[in-house]
Parts: C-alpha cells; sequence; structure tokens
C-alpha cells in the first residue's frame, strides 16, 4: 500500500537477526546482502558505510523519501540503532526524508525502556516517538469490520475490481454472498476452538487470515449460485489453520 500512497518513494525492508552484532562490517554486509547489492561487498568499514550511503540515496530517487522497515526490531540493541542512525543522519543531510517504522513483538516495549534508562532519549526520539500496539480481534464487531474488507475495500487480482470474496466464489457473490454476514459465526466458531481462553486477549489477524485461506481453498470449488457457508466450514477452517494447535492448554499430555 505505501508504494501506491507514496509513488517513487524508496523502500527498505530489513528482519532483524535473533543475534548480538558486535562488529558494524558485519552489521552492514548483511544490510548490503538484504538489498541484493550487486556489486562487491567492500572490505573496509569506511567503505562499507560509503556503499550502503549509496544504496539508500538511489533507492530513495526519484521522490527523495526513504521508507525503512524494521521488522523483529526487538531483536535491535543500542549499537545497532546506533549505526543506523549514522546512516540516517547523513541521508537527512542529503535532502532524503527517512521514515522509520519498527515492528516487533511486546518486548520491544522493553527495549524503548532499556533506552530511556541508559539515557538514550536521542534514539527514543529517532526510532520510538510514537508507540502503536496492534490489538487481536477482540469481538464479533471487530471480526465484521475485518470481513467487509474482503467483502468491499479490497482488490484481487489489481485491476479487475474484484474484492477478494467475488475472486474466490464469483458466483456465490453475485447471488449475495458476503462473509461480513458470517462474523458471529466466525467469531463463535473461534471461542469455541478456544475453550480455556474464550478468545481473552483477542484473536491475532495472522489466525483470521489463515482460516479465511483454508476456507477458500476448502470450498473454492463448490462455488455456486446456491453456495452456502456453513458451520461446519468454519470450525474446519480454524482447525487447518493451526489455531488450535498452538495453544499449549489444548495440547494433549502424552
Amino acid at each position: 500500500m505505501l508504494t501506491q500512497d507514496f509513488p517513487g518513494s524508496g523502500f527498505f525492508v530489513y528482519e532483524a537477526k535473533r543475534k548480538d552484532y558486535t562488529d558494524e562490517e558485519q552489521f552492514l554486509e548483511d544490510l548490503l546482502a538484504e538489498m541484493d547489492y550487486e556489486l562487491p561487498v567492500a572490505r573496509t568499514l569506511a567503505a562499507r558505510r560509503t556503499q550502503l550511503k549509496r544504496a539508500l540515496y538511489a533507492a530513495s530517487a526519484p521522490r527523495s523519501h526513504l521508507f525503512m522497515v524494521l521488522d523483529e526490531a526487538q531483536h535491535l540493541r543500542e549499537n545497532v540503532l546506533d549505526w543506523l542512525k549514522n546512516i540516517v543522519n547523513w541521508l537527512t543531510t542529503q535532502g532524503v526524508r527517512v521514515t522509520v517504522v519498527l515492528f516487533g513483538q511486546q518486548e520491544l516495549l522493553t527495549r524503548r525502556d532499556e533506552l530511556v534508562a541508559t539515557g538514550r532519549s536521542d534514539l527514543v526520539i529517532r526510532y520510538m516517538q510514537q508507540v502503536v500496539e496492534f490489538e487481536g480481534i477482540r469481538s464479533a464487531a471487530d471480526l465484521a469490520t475485518a470481513l467487509r474488507a474482503c467483502d468491499t475495500a479490497s482488490e484481487f487480482p489489481p485491476g479487475t475490481g474484484w474484492p477478494y470474496t467475488q475472486f474466490v466464489w464469483p458466483y456465490a457473490f453475485a447471488a449475495g454472498l458476503r462473509l461480513e454476514r458470517h462474523a458471529d459465526a466466525l467469531w463463535l466458531a473461534f471461542i469455541q476452538s478456544s475453550p480455556t481462553t474464550k478468545g481473552a486477549g483477542g484473536i491475532a489477524m495472522q489466525w483470521i487470515a489463515l482460516t479465511l485461506c483454508e476456507l477458500a481453498m476448502a470450498t473454492k470449488k463448490r462455488d455456486s449460485t446456491s453456495f452456502e457457508l456453513t458451520d461446519e466450514d468454519w470450525m474446519a477452517a480454524i482447525q487447518m489453520s493451526g489455531y488450535v494447535e498452538r495453544m499449549p492448554t489444548l495440547r494433549k499430555k502424552k
């Protein structure tokens, strides 16, 4: 969506490794590899910095705006954030607007507290000035909003004007099938599939998406003007998504 909303901007996506970097040269080499850098990586630290700066500068054209998206950001230590800050500062001096977005688990908040405690407010302001927590689907009403997007606020394949629901079940969609109307049934199926938690804490969007994927794969060949989704369809899709197996309290004791 960013490519559509900010055409001409550059995008760099990096998934942080689960390791502590003590060598900036190795970290810069990993970043260059993530960018599919074609030239041989330089041997010296200064040269690698120059290579990365130029590569990111080129990526920001023609709009001179670079989105740096860092996934699994809870693994980024203070020294790594410092190295990145130097890169971002250089890009800024070259007239490039840099938007840094961190995605991470709950531990990312702990990392933020650690930076505050060690007096690194510069890094907090740079990377974590605004913190947004993504909550799971917590009710049938929340679920209805997500399903409505499948019915109306989506398009696949691009350029067709077809929402996801129409793409998967074109005949049933023409006859009136809408996933939003099944929000209560799907929410109940999730609750029944997790009897020990009753949906406490919400249902992560990962499981909603996987369930819809399994549902589509299992029922698309049944598409017709008389096709109807059943409670059994929803329960089977949840089961196939792996949602039940990921809950330790529901695993059978050996």
